[in-house]
Parts: C-alpha cells; sequence; structure tokens
C-alpha cells in the first residue's frame, strides 16, 4: 500500500489543502485514490469519526478545492462532519458531473437523529444545490439525501420545500 511519504511526492494543485492527518486517514483507507489523483467519490466517513466530527466549513471547502470537486467528483457524503453549515460547499457551484450529495451526515445503517442536532444550514446549501440542478441537461445528479432535521420541515412555503419542488421538476424532465 502507498503511504504518507509518496503524498509528499505528489503535485498538488497549488491551492492544495494541507491537513496532515486527513491525507494520511485517506492513505491507508483509499491508497488508489489518494495516489492516482481520481477523486470520483469523497466518503469523510472514510476517516476517524473523531476527525471527521472536528472538521470545519474551511476544512470541507480546502478538500473539495484541492481536489477540484467542480470538474472531478462524483459522489459526495458528509458523513461525521456535524459542526458545518455547508457554507463552503461552493466549490461545487454549477458542477456538471456530481451524481450523488449526501447531506445526512450519518453513515450507513446509522440513526438520522443526531444530539445535539446538526448546524448545517438549509439556507447556505440550496444555493449550492441550486446552482447544479439549473444545468439542465448538463446535470447529472440522481441522489440527495437529506439532513433528518430538514425532512422534518412541513412548511410548503420552506426554502427547502421550495427546493424540493425544483428538484423533483428537474428529475421529471430528464
Amino acid at each position: 500500500m502507498e503511504g504518507p511519504s509518496n503524498l509528499a511526492s505528489q503535485k498538488w494543485p497549488s491551492h492544495a489543502y494541507q491537513h496532515p492527518d486527513i491525507i494520511v486517514k485517506w492513505t491507508a483507507v483509499r491508497p488508489s485514490l489518494v495516489t492516482t489523483g481520481d477523486w470520483v467519490a469523497l466518503d469523510f466517513g472514510d476517516i476517524e469519526k473523531d476527525l471527521s466530527a472536528k472538521l470545519s466549513d474551511e476544512d470541507i471547502k480546502g478538500v473539495l478545492l484541492s481536489i477540484d470537486a467542480v470538474n472531478n467528483l462524483r459522489s459526495l457524503w458528509l458523513t461525521n462532519c456535524i459542526h458545518i453549515t455547508g457554507v463552503r460547499l461552493d466549490p461545487l457551484r454549477g458542477s456538471r458531473i456530481i451524481q450523488q450529495i449526501d447531506l445526512s451526515l450519518v453513515g450507513d445503517h446509522e440513526s438520522s437523529k443526531l444530539d445535539p442536532e446538526p448546524t448545517n444550514s438549509c439556507a447556505e446549501v440550496v444555493p449550492i444545490l441550486d446552482s447544479i440542478i439549473e444545468r439542465g441537461e448538463e446535470c447529472v445528479l440522481k441522489h440527495l439525501q437529506f439532513p433528518n432535521e430538514w425532512r422534518k420541515e412541513r412548511n410548503t412555503e420552506s426554502d427547502f420545500h421550495a427546493f424540493i419542488t425544483r428538484y423533483n421538476d428537474y428529475l421529471h424532465r430528464q
């Protein structure tokens, strides 16, 4: 398996995100992704839960920029990233290749109820999602997973409900 020492010799973009704990963990879990630069899928659940729980919006933005997520990333899971608002997901803005985004913050087969409630903000994330589905036929987004707190919203006048309507319209046009 490739180790962290091989990572240092790679040609990273000038804005590459430098967080050694993340690089080391992903190298151990997904060496082929790190060493080839093929960032098709990014699951923060692949690193230790304690580390992903400490990540900030700036950390997430740094990782997304360093892998050129708008042009490379097809699937994103924000598993265990409980301290983000989503404001720094803007490197995904207008992506034509993202197919799946999981904003639920929980892993597979885990309860969707988090205590305390996460800080992710529908008002911050919806404009980014809109920029993706507004690509029309160029958009390939097929799967969105939302946080439990957003899904509990029953107000049909909410930003979330309005986005769901737009997303469903987009899916029906496909």
